[in-house]
């Protein structure tokens, strides 16, 4: 009694989907062939969709073209010039040398990079990085 219930279930569940339960068992060699994949219809775009064009990707065509050279927000134009700053080389990187090389730079923003420090990667004309070593000393500065 509990057997039919179950098999209404699946005739409906297999009806549902679309395929039917063979009616005979498949053949040795079907069964060893490999099946082939079935092709994906194409998507159809709804009717009230705008008209797309595969020719530019999206991402792309708002992207300004490789030969243009970014343009730097004047919040962010301030002057930093580290070749200045070849005394600092060797010093100990304390306060007072940060502030006299921002000072000398012309960098808005100043800061040490010690190793192992992690570090932002976007770059900022207007910031002063000067690296130190294991023992604190200076062993570069750079602007960005």
């Amino acid at each position: 009694m509990r057997a039919t219930p179950i098999a209404c279930t699946l005739a409906l569940l297999l009806a549902a989907c679309g395929t039917q339960a063979p009616a005979e068992p498949v053949a040795a060699s079907a069964a060893s062939a490999p099946a082939e994949p079935a092709a994906m219809p194409e998507p159809t775009p709804p009717a009230d969709a705008p008209p797309t064009t595969d020719a530019v990707p999206p991402a792309a065509a708002d992207a300004p073209p490789a030969d243009e050279t970014p343009v730097v927000p004047a919040a962010m134009a301030g002057t930093c010039d580290a070749s200045v700053l070849g005394w600092a080389i060797g010093q100990p990187g304390d306060d007072a040398l940060l502030a006299r090389a921002k000072a000398e730079s012309g960098a808005a923003h100043a800061q040490f990079l010690r190793p192992g420090m992690a570090m932002t990667m976007d770059y900022r004309p207007d910031r002063l990085v000067i690296d130190l070593d294991e023992d604190g000393r200076v062993t570069a500065t750079r602007c960005g």
